[in-house]
């Protein structure tokens, strides 16, 4: 014989196998938990009354059409609303109390109806969205369970159902269930949150394709991941204020989700369970209360920044200890001293701590506990003023305008070469020029050598060791002397100018005097090539300052320029107010239609693209000081790192952020964007951040090409290939593919994407009708819709954005240390 075979029942609403038949949640019965509870109460288990829907063989009822007993209330009679109702079930005598309940504590029945969740609770609430009402027109209510302890329930797995932290919930239409939904992992504060959502539509219901131009199954089955249930604290037996909130229903409607009004809360326990538990919850969520361990932390930091500096050692030459073991440490409101005689290494010390490179061998331990994640704080560090005011004084450079000499001489050179210095002086003027190049190059302390090219009479010879050199091709160079203006050979007479003899010399020398010089085995006439064999090599990658002296000292003469020529600070300033008051009046108090919104992206790629063309004198700022550059930097007086930087710092932050400050905030608050200060900061964020990008792009083009005229057409080109690929003329998901990839390379598109992401986020909803039927949605979905924008999207935007920034200012470095030099 055949064994018999038992089909497997399939339970709905997550009810589970339980013999042949199906163990359901509270509210719900029937051979496969497919009908709703009509009436009773949920103590009456599976006993209760069931309504199914119209369709139905064995009844004609529906949720809608059920009462509910005294005491009672919401789709299905869940939701207990006085302790009367509670404590009848307990009276009476078709169920007892449980044996293991406690004897010695209130086991009171009470009817709790707030949002707290003590066992089991139910809920019930209206569906409220303009956009679900206007294709649902009925009345649409959700049910949900929330189960915090299933064993602390008056029965359990009969007024309570499922496991520990869970939910369920069952929207329910015009009296049909819908769809039906369950979660687990559970947290209750102030909200519940919940993990691993999963939601079933109902087959042939009127969301899930009953009515085919509204099937909407697709949406409810791959609802998942986490599901937040937000609700106001309710009066006692009042009505509260939920939100349904799962990441693709807050794409949909919203930052606040599935939007419930109505909700009445109801929960049969006893009073025990409410006495006996520790509600920690509200401590946890006081944020007044008590200070947060990262606070107390940060503040710990910033009290305590200590330098700690252990066993420094410095060792020169391989075997000369200058330093042996230092340890010390200082804190603010201290001072420390280092003291000690000349040579003991007071400078070296200071020059370790202070992270200075030197030549010698270091061993050392310093940290700076509190200083953060740069894990150093700033340090600084200078000593050349005084021999700045001292050349000042010997050159007497206060009323005189030959600073280049001065210049030079900062930097300490071993070599000295100057190209007529006394040009345009007077007599008096070139004395003294030449007193001080006699001093220099006999300076006890710092010898320097002296080439110098001089066209009149100030090149007297003064010293006995100076040579002359006439500038002329195939002359010789005379040297040595017993005194002034006697020569032993030259052809030169007592009383007559050296210098006026060598430049006629130069001019027309006479034939016998270079043969003499080519026969004579006397060394009185060498090649003028001699210095060139005696001097010492150029320096050539070092500099007489630190980085930070050459920033100041640039700083210095960048912020008196812009001070003596205010004319395009003041036009920057005047323009970007101007558009700034033209662009918020073109968008004026945008709505919140779907044009409106299009208007909205509009108004930002305006902002955008003003950014992009007004940063095209920035290139042209860099050509024209581009040949001062070469001539200082021949001469080695500051690296072109420094001089790089300091031309960004003068021309973004007076030129480039404060106009663009300016016009972005006239048009934000015009144009009525995101009104809190959250979303206008990460808004200037971003337009800083571009700014900056475009910034450094037009300083990468002005070095790199030496014609100007090639650079400004191509900053203009690039310009207008980031207006066509920034996603606001051209969807971007509608680009053919071999042009497509164009679009990671343009930074306009992913400061267009980050404004609008930072609009949107901010709980933008879109109010409009189409064709008489009302449209309530999140603008994100209409963002993605119109534009392609991602919703995420605004954090990576941001790391894009300062890839390009440090893209392009290293572009423009390695360009400016490898091209821009001087070259004869």
């Amino acid at each position: 014989m055949a064994p018999y075979a038992y089909a497997l029942t399939t339970c709905e609403n997550y009810g589970y196998q339980n013999g042949s038949t199906c163990a359901c949640p509270v509210g719900f019965g029937g051979d496969t938990c497919s009908d709703m509870a009509c009436g009773g109460t949920i103590y009456d288990g599976a006993q209760r009354p069931l309504a199914t829907d119209r369709t139905g063989s064995f009844t004609n009822l529906t949720a809608s059409d059920c009462s509910c007993e005294d005491g009672w209330t919401g789709t299905g009679c869940n939701v207990c609303q006085t302790s009367s109702a509670c404590q009848e079930w307990s009276d009476g005598s078709s169920t007892s109390v449980s044996d293991s309940m406690p004897s010695a504590q209130n086991n009171t029945l009470v009817c709790n109806t707030q949002s707290r969740v003590w066992a089991s609770s139910q809920m019930s609430c209206n569906v409220e969205n303009p956009t679900l009402q206007a294709i649902f027109p009925l009345s649409s209510t959700l049910n949900i369970m929330r189960t915090l302890d299933p064993s602390l329930s008056p029965v359990p797995n009969l007024t309570s159902f499922g496991t520990s932290m869970s939910v369920y919930a069952q929207l329910v239409y015009d009296g049909i269930e819908q769809f039906y939904c369950t979660a687990d992992s559970c947290t209750q504060k102030y909200d519940n949150s919940t993990n691993n959502l999963q939601c079933t539509c109902r087959a042939n219901t009127s969301f899930c394709g009953g009515i085919s131009v509204s099937d909407i199954t697709q949406v409810i089955n791959s609802l998942s991941g986490e599901l937040d249930i937000d609700c106001e604290v309710p009066e006692s037996s009042g009505e509260a204020a939920c939100s349904f909130k799962q990441s693709m229903l807050t794409s949909l409607f919203g930052a606040g989700g599935l939007s419930l009004s109505g909700c009445r809360f109801g929960e049969c326990v006893r009073q025990y369970v409410i006495d006996n538990s520790s509600d920690s919850s509200a401590a946890e969520q006081d944020p007044g209360s008590s200070l947060g361990a990262g606070v107390i932390a940060g503040l710990a930091v910033v009290g305590g920044l200590v330098a700690l500096w252990r066993n420094v050692s410095y060792i020169v030459a391989e075997d000369k200890l200058v330093l042996d073991g230092l340890s010390g440490s200082v804190q603010p409101g201290q001072i420390v001293a280092v003291l000690g005689p000349s040579g003991a290494g007071k400078t070296t010390l200071v020059e370790i701590l202070a992270s200075k490179r030197k030549s010698g061998d270091i061993s050392s331990t310093v940290a700076f506990p509190g200083a953060g994640n740069e894990g150093r704080p700033r340090i600084g560090f200078h000593e050349k003023y005084a021999r700045v005011d001292d050349l000042i004084d010997r050159l007497g450079l206060t009323r005189m305008r030959r600073v280049s000499i001065g210049l030079e001489l900062v930097g300490a050179p071993d070599v000295l070469i100057l190209d007529e210095p006394t040009s345009g002086l007077d007599s008096v003027s070139a004395a003294r020029i030449a007193g001080v190049l006699r001093d220099i190059a006999h300076d006890p302390a710092r010898p320097t050598a002296v080439v110098a090219a001089y066209i009149s009479r100030a090149a007297s010879c003064t010293t006995r060791s100076t040579g002359l050199c006439c500038s002329r091709m195939g002359a010789r160079c005379i040297r040595g002397r017993d005194g002034l203006g006697r020569w032993r050979r030259g052809g030169v007479f007592e009383g007559y100018n050296v210098a006026d003899y060598l430049l006629e010399v130069a001019s027309d020398a006479p034939e016998g005097l270079l043969r003499r010089g080519e026969s004579s085995s006397e060394p009185a006439l060498q090649t003028c090539q001699w210095w060139r064999r005696s001097l010492p090599a150029l320096r050539t990658d070092s500099y007489a300052t630190t980085f930070l002296t050459q920033m100041e000292v640039l700083s210095g003469r960048e912020w008196k320029v812009l001070r003596r020529d205010k004319t395009l600070f003041l036009a920057h300033i005047v323009v970007a107010a101007v558009l700034g008051v033209f662009c918020g009046g073109l968008y004026y108090h945008t709505e919140v239609t779907i044009a409106g919104f299009q208007s909205r992206v509009g108004c930002l790629f305006f902002v955008g693209a003003l950014v992009a063309f007004s940063s095209l004198s920035a290139l042209f700022n860099v050509v024209q000081a581009r040949e001062l550059f070469l001539r200082e930097r021949s001469s080695g007086f500051y690296s072109p790192t420094a001089w790089l930087a300091t031309r960004v710092l003068f021309d973004v932050v007076p030129l480039r952020l404060l106009p663009t400050i300016i016009v972005s905030t006239i048009t934000y608050w015009m144009a009525g964007l995101a009104g809190d200060a959250a979303h206008f900061f990460k808004y200037l964020f971003i337009l800083v951040l571009y700014t900056l990008a475009i910034t450094l792009w037009n300083f990468f083009l002005g070095t790199l090409f030496e014609n100007g005229g090639i650079a400004i057409l191509l900053s203009a080109l690039s310009a207008l290939y980031q207006m066509t690929f920034a996603g606001f003329f051209v969807h971007l998901t509608s680009i053919p593919p071999v042009l497509r990839w164009l679009q990671w390379l343009c930074p306009l598109k992913y400061c267009l994407e980050a404004l609008s992401v930072n609009e949107v986020g901010a709980g933008l909803m879109i109010e409009d009708s189409l064709e008489g039927v009302p449209v309530d949605v999140s603008a994100s979905l209409i963002m993605e819709l119109l534009f392609g924008f991602k919703e995420n999207a605004y954090y990576r935007d941001v790391l894009v954005l300062f890839a390009f920034v440090v893209g392009f200012g290293i572009s423009a470095v390695m360009v400016v240390w490898l091209k821009v030099r001087e070259r004869r």
